[in-house]
Parts: structure tokens; sequence; C-alpha cells
């Protein structure tokens, strides 16, 4: 073959050159071989990628803004991330449904049907992930057990569920939603949203925190009696010891906490079993401060509060915890020893480099920096994700995800928890009564068996 420039006269085309990516060679009668760039040659496969010929016939592949719309092999509503087709971005694990936020900008919802949670209207289980209708560009999704949250780009709020827990005010009739609803007037815009067992709290731009719906055990925070304010129907100002603004809010079954800009953490509702944290074995209608965090001691970054138990990752990647420490799910102290009500935030041992925390019922989950996914507590329906459902472990053991993972979500009422992973998919394990795997089935797993979405 010739190069270009060189002349052509024999077999026309095929005596020239072709050695570029993306351009082909060509005979000129004229001027001999000839390059032609032509961007038909360059394809990568992705369609999350710009495909381009440049002038001296190199391909160039620019990746599409994250969230563009791609087809996954596996189907679904897939979206781009970083020039690759990826599902989900995050997850998170309601008492006994699972909803993951896409990167095509949409959630999608499985598990049990109870007040439209999965985004079915007609209230059936989903054994397998569904788009909820309505929920593009919400994000920041909590979950509980009769409410789902989230804010859109404006942090106006949405809610999906029983709305006769009082998140949507006086409600009276057609009280369930199983599509995403604008909250009631008077919910301002937040930054972020927390849910309880039935409580949805707020935090604004401003660093207030606020709540509505059920005030069992003073859960709402707003410091009225429950047994003659049993529902909070309107957003309603949680008051912070000291006036301190507050940087996130989080949820459990029946408490809150909010960690405040002094790293400090202040938690209200059931403190029976010491979760809240200040010492006490106590209820509290509003905020008390947890022993020993912020201002000079540990700086807290993110919180995960379970049913019982309470645990926060501080800016160190150190993890505290404290409340019902049965199972081994608050110390991981590799003992039965000392396993009762921990009052106090208490630092586990050996555990370190955590970049998030998920406390679930009966067990508590960590993210490593790494992406390892670690968990440590009751084995139960195969909640450890360990491949074993017999004992209890008081020492972190790994869970069987197949690479790194991004996120991860525990339910705080029932033995199970998800992880999302680097590219995109989400993996469940445990308790699977209503089809919290996602796998299509209702049955049990004790390992990680759920590859979300098949």
């Amino acid at each position: 073959t010739s190069k270009a420039g060189a002349k052509c006269p024999n077999n026309g085309d095929a005596d020239c050159e072709n050695s570029t990516q993306c351009a082909y060679k060509r005979c000129d009668p004229k001027t001999g071989c000839v390059t032609k760039p032509t961007t038909a040659l360059c394809d990568d496969l992705s369609p999350c990628t710009l495909d381009k010929c440049d002038a001296n016939g190199a391909c160039s592949f620019t990746p599409t803004v994250d969230g563009t719309a791609c087809k996954l092999s596996h189907g679904g509503g897939g979206g781009c991330k970083a020039g690759v087709c990826a599902w989900a971005k995050s997850v998170t694990a309601g008492t006994y449904h699972r909803c993951a936020t896409l990167w095509s900008g949409n959630t999608a919802c499985w598990g049990s049907g109870a007040h439209g949670l999965n985004g079915d209207a007609s209230f059936k289980q989903q054994l397998a992930p569904t788009v909820v209708d309505g929920s593009s560009g919400l994000t920041k999704w909590a979950t509980g057990e009769s409410v789902n949250a989230a804010i859109d780009v404006d942090g106006t709020v949405f809610m999906m569920g029983n709305a006769q827990m009082g998140w949507a005010g006086d409600c009276k009739s057609n009280c369930t939603y199983a599509k995403p609803t604008k909250a009631a007037a008077g919910w301002p815009s937040l930054k972020s949203v927390a849910t309880g067992k039935d409580t949805v709290c707020g935090l604004t731009k401003v660093g207030a925190v606020g709540c509505a719906g059920s005030n069992q055990r003073g859960v709402a925070g707003v410091g009225l009696d429950p047994a003659k304010s049993a529902l909070v129907k309107a957003f309603s100002s949680v008051s912070l010891v000291g006036a301190a603004k507050a940087v996130g809010v989080f949820g459990g079954s029946l408490h809150f906490c909010a960690v405040t800009d002094d790293g400090g953490v202040q938690c209200w509702g059931r403190g029976t079993e010491g979760q809240l944290g200040n010492g006490d074995k106590k209820d509290t209608t509003s905020p008390v401060v947890a022993s020993g965090l912020g201002g000079k001691g540990p700086q807290v970054t993110t919180m995960g509060l379970g049913d019982t138990h309470t645990c926060a990752v501080t800016k160190a990647t150190d993890l505290y915890c404290w409340g019902n420490a049965s199972g081994g799910r608050v110390l991981a102290s590799g003992t039965q020893a000392g396993q009762g009500l921990v009052t106090a935030p208490t630092k586990v041992p050996g555990v370190q480099n955590v970049a998030k925390v998920a406390a679930g019922a009966l067990l508590t989950c960590v993210l490593r920096t790494n992406g390892d996914v670690d968990c440590f507590g009751a084995a139960i329906w195969g909640g450890l994700g360990n491949g074993s459902q017999n004992s209890n472990n008081f020492t972190p053991t790994r869970v069987l995800l197949p690479t790194k993972a991004v996120d991860v979500s525990c339910s705080r009422g029932s033995t199970g928890c998800c992880a999302t992973v680097a590219d995109g998919r989400v993996y469940c394990w445990g308790s699977n009564t209503f089809g919290e795997l996602g796998n299509g089935t209702s049955k049990a797993s004790g390992s990680v068996s759920a590859n979300v979405p098949q």
C-alpha cells in the first residue's frame, strides 16, 4: 500500500495505507492517496460518550452530561455516569421496601406495597424495581414505615404514603399517595429530609430543623406531650439546645438526631434504651445533647439511627455508637460482655476509616473509605450479608459484595440492607418477606444474592 500523496494507479483506494483511527484513505487520480476523516469510524459502543474525529484522524470520546438516558442490558432506567451507563446513584431502605435514586433522574422502588410506598397504586408488593411515576428530578430520598420523602432541586418537599400521619396537613379522605405529592402549605424549602416510622423531619437552608407527623414518644421533637398531641399536622420547629445551627438531620424508628455546626449531636424522641446519648434512659419531647461529641471532642459528620440504637461517624473516620447493645450491634467488642444499654456515645474499638454508617433494627453496617462494607450484630435472616443466619457477630464481618460500594442503607424496622456499588448496580441481603431483595422472589437470603436490577 502507499502513503498519503503517493500514486495509486493499480488498485485505486486499495493502494492507500489506512493507519489512522478514524479516517480512511482514498485514491485521487491527480494527487494520489489522500486522507478523509470520518466520525463514522469512531465508535466505543458506549451510549454515554460523544464520538468525534479530529483533523489529524484521531478518535476522541467525550462523556455526555451525567444523567443522560441510556439503555442498560439488564433493563431499567439507565442514566450516564462519567461516560458509562449506570443504574443507581444511591439506595435507601424503608421498613419493608427499598428505593434507589437512578442516574436517569428517576427513582425506582420495590418491596411491600403498604401505603403505596413502592409506587404501586394498587398497593401490591413489587418483587423487582419499578420506576415511580412522578419521581423525576427528586433526590435525597428518605424512607420510613408509612412515608417516603424527597426534595427537588429547589428544596420543595414531596412525600408519598399515609398522609393521615399529619405530614400533608389535616387530611380527611383519600389520604394515601402512591406517587410523590407536594407537601402541604407551610413546609419551607429544605436542604434534606429524614423519616422515622411515621414522622418526617427536615433541615432548612438556614440550619433550622422542623418536623411533622406522628408524635409517638415525643418523636416530633416540638415539645408537645404525645398523650395530648399524637399528631403534629404542620411543619413545626424543633428548638435545638443553645440555639445551635444544624448541618444534618437523621431519623430512627421513634427518635431523631441533628448534627450541629460544631460537630455535636442533639437527639429527641424515644430514649428508654439509651439511644439519645445523654446518659439517661428517658423519652424526651425536645432535643438533648449527646455527651462528649462536638466542640473540643470528636467532630461528627454523619449518622445512622436504628430502632433502638444510634451511631455517628466523626471527621477522623472513627465510629461512635450508643443505645441497645444486645447482639453486638453497638460495641462490636468481640465478646458478649457489656452488651446491655449504652447510654452515652462510645467509640467502637477497631472500626476506623468509616465513610458512612447504616443502623438497622438489630445490626450496624459501615461503608469504609476504601469501598468495603462490614456489618456486626444479629445475623438473623442473613442480615449481615456474610452467608450466615445462625449467630450474632460481635466483630465486623465483611459483606460478600462482588465489588466496591459507594452507598449502604439498612432497614430500621427489619433485618435487611442494600448497597450501591461503583458501576451503579444495587445488591440487597437479609429479610425478603415482601420482596425487599428486588430479585423477583420473596424467599429469604443469607447472603448477597440480589443483583438489582436483575
